[in-house]
């Protein structure tokens, strides 16, 4: 029996790999955060740890601004929700959908022998051009250092925001209660010339 295909690609294949790989990414999630490889000493944890920290360090301004361009005029939940939730959504599709696809064509139809050639070879040409992986980790890493000050900074600067922001919602609040104190019994009239008299007498 052949199998039907959609429009771009077996659909069913693809959706039953998205639903078992999510299930399987979310059940050793635990797992794999915290595994440090401590019965089975390795450097991985250590050289790709920091490869990646400076991969995204390097990458954060931009994304970071490109996510605040996006994110105008919402909460901060709303912002941490939307950052979390929208893009690993939208990974485990792309991954799926373009990987799986790749996947379906190697296991089910035979194609694979001239990907696995032109894909390993633009690899290692790609490699030996830079000098190798190593000389592709320290590069991240040395990129990404000057924007770590540039982020302390941002840090600061949104925690100063914050502070100011809460200010604000304090005396808005306030503002909008009865008055309290020795003119808290007076009417609006009132109260307006009391505060015209102080204008006045400053």
């Amino acid at each position: 029996m052949r199998e039907k295909k959609g429009v771009a690609g077996p659909t069913v294949f693809l959706l039953q790999t998205l639903v078992q790989n999510t299930g399987m990414y979310i059940s050793s999630l635990f797992e794999i955060t915290f595994n440090l490889y401590a019965y089975d000493p390795t450097d991985w944890i250590g050289g790709w740890t920091l490869f990646y920290w400076g991969w995204w360090i390097a990458w954060a301004p931009f994304l970071g601004m490109f996510i605040a361009r996006v994110s105008k005029g919402r909460s901060i939940r709303e912002f941490v929700v939307g950052v979390l939730l929208v893009p690993v959504g939208f990974t485990f599709m792309w991954m799926t959908f373009f990987g799986d696809t790749a996947l379906h064509m190697i296991m089910i139809q035979g194609i694979g022998a001239l990907a696995e050639a032109v894909v390993e070879g633009l690899v290692a040409a790609a490699l030996l051009l830079a000098g190798g992986l190593a000389a592709l980790q320290t590069a991240t890493i040395a990129s990404a250092l000057p924007f770590t000050l540039v982020m302390i900074l941002m840090c600061w600067g949104l925690l100063r925001a914050l502070r100011i922001e809460g200010v604000k919602r304090v005396s808005l609040r306030e503002a909008r209660v009865m008055p309290r104190g020795p003119h808290a019994a007076l009417n609006w009239r009132q109260r307006l010339r009391v505060l015209v008299g102080a204008a006045q007498a400053l």
